[in-house]
């Protein structure tokens, strides 16, 4: 069995590493618009992107994001986070240099390196602020009816649904 403080920074490991292959598509998309199937597909391009996922979440892993007692502030998070993305295009350039043929092509390391810092930005922002005010989530359920005792100075939801 898993224990709890390992599960959370991995399902965060697998949020993160679907988050930054899926910029490095949308790069691919933003940068070759009508021919984006086929550099995805004929030319690698799902591979390539997916190894540009691997330093990126190691340069992570090496800054501390995982650990979320390391990272309470704001202003720090958006340090590291800057640092590690920092550091993983460094990582990818160089593994480009080595292995000219794994290059994405046109522009696209760049762009989904921004794209990425911006939706981990958000992400990160996001997730701290639901860990930190989880009443939001409470009133989902208690909107839908799924828990019995809401609270309802926390909740803004207007009434509760009529379940008959």
């Amino acid at each position: 069995m898993i224990s709890k403080n390992l599960t959370r920074p991995l399902a965060q490991l697998i949020f993160e590493g679907a988050l930054v292959y899926s910029c490095g598509v949308m790069a691919v998309y933003m940068q070759f618009g009508a021919e984006a199937p086929d550099a995805l597909g004929a030319k690698l391009g799902w591979l390539k992107t997916l190894l540009m996922t691997v330093p990126v979440l190691g340069s992570f892993y090496l800054f501390d994001l995982y650990d979320f007692r390391r990272v309470q502030r704001r202003g720090a998070l958006l340090r590291r986070l800057s640092q590690a993305l920092g550091v993983g295009g460094l990582a990818l350039a160089l593994m480009f240099q080595i292995r000219p043929r794994m290059r994405p092509g046109r522009g696209v390391f760049p762009l989904s390196l921004l794209l990425t810092l911006a939706f981990m930005v958000a992400w990160r922002f996001l997730a701290r602020w639901l860990l930190g005010h989880p009443w939001p989530i409470a009133c989902l359920f208690w909107a839908s009816g799924r828990t019995r005792s809401p609270s309802r100075e926390r909740c803004s939801c207007a009434a509760k649904p009529d379940t008959t």
